[in-house]
């Protein structure tokens, strides 16, 4: 589950999503019912977590765009006009 963490963390949601199906191999392999309520609840605890992780980057990414768009170009004035008079919106 590190592994998956780390995938997370790092945002290769790629390389998460085979780890998933990694762990949904083991899941189905396990064959003593202590092991599979074990690795169940590791496995849920670490979804939980991913799914939170992946919604704050998501959020994290919207804010910075949303900044991005809001700050102006340095060689536009207001009017979208550039210092020389050349329409720069057309």
């Amino acid at each position: 589950m590190s592994r998956l963490r780390a995938a997370v963390v790092s945002g290769r949601y790629a390389d998460a999503q085979t780890m998933l199906h990694e762990v949904g191999e083991a899941l189905r392999s396990a064959h003593d019912g202590a092991q599979l309520e074990s690795l169940a609840h590791e496995a849920l605890t670490t979804l939980a977590w991913a799914r939170k992780a992946a919604l704050a980057a998501r959020a994290h990414d919207a804010a910075r765009l949303a900044r991005l768009r809001r700050t102006p170009h340095p060689y536009r004035s207001r009017s979208g006009r550039s210092h020389a008079g050349v329409n720069l919106t057309a």
